[in-house]
């Protein structure tokens, strides 16, 4: 039994391991078993042991992802499956009527004033049709004569529309192979022209709008008969369905 006085043991009363005793009035530190945590799931990365423990954030990251993945995936398959539905038609442009007065050539010059009437059906069942940005020309032979802005309108649908245009040009310089040409043309009592057009338009159910695109419609082979006097004339044959060509 060791001694309580407090003096240095002596050496015979040392412990078998070499270490003296305690001071007197202590006690060994005691230290209470760790804690393990509540979830039966918890991974101790010192030893190693036991599952492995998956954190709940994460998983609610998961969740949430996959939500919003469903509702995108369900949201543009009905977007989709809608716009199969209504899948927007290109309008149909029928020239009625092309007139040409005071039509005069010279050398490297031509005058004259035409005039155009243009129908324009929107077949959509649904759909409105935006024009924005009309832009009409006159050609002779792909030589631009003349030019002209059209007003923008919107067009319901199942309806039709008349356009209606004017381009006029005094003594504009042209090649002298344009002149010849029509005056060669002009001994057969008529001159051909082409008339195109160019508007951007958009396609819209209620609120829902398409991409918008752009028409390109070619109105070709306009031949148009002259009067006795040479300087006037209408469209030759009956009203021309025009081609209509879309691009987004």
């Amino acid at each position: 039994m060791e001694p309580a006085t407090g003096y240095p043991v002596p050496p015979n009363q040392q412990r078998p391991n070499g270490y003296p005793p305690p001071p007197t009035g202590t006690s060994y530190p005691y230290q209470p078993p760790p804690q393990q945590p509540s979830n039966p799931y918890y991974y101790n990365p010192s030893n190693g042991q036991g599952p492995v423990y998956t954190p709940a954030r994460p998983t609610l990251y998961r969740r949430l992802i996959t939500i919003f993945i469903a509702v995108t995936v369900v949201f543009f398959a009905v977007l989709f499956i809608s716009w199969i539905v209504i899948r927007p038609r290109i309008p149909e442009f029928r020239l009625t009527s092309f007139t040409l007065s005071g039509f005069n050539s010279s050398s490297h010059q031509l005058s004259g004033t035409w005039a155009a009437r243009l129908e324009v059906y929107n077949p959509n069942k649904k759909m409105d049709i935006e024009y924005e940005a009309i832009q009409a020309s006159v050609f002779y032979q792909e030589v631009l004569l003349a030019e002209n802005r059209l007003q923008p309108f919107l067009q319901v649908h199942r309806n039709l529309t008349v356009m209606e245009t004017q381009f006029s040009i005094v003594n504009t310089f042209v090649d002298q192979a344009v002149t010849d040409a029509v005056d060669e043309e002009r001994k057969h009592g008529s001159v051909g022209f082409d008339l195109e057009l160019v508007a951007g338009v958009g396609f819209k159910v209620g609120e829902l709008r398409a991409r918008r695109r752009l028409l390109n419609v070619s109105c070709d082979d306009l031949d148009v008969r002259l009067d006795g006097n040479g300087g006037s004339g209408n469209l030759t044959g009956p009203p021309k369905r025009c081609d209509v060509y879309s691009s987004e």
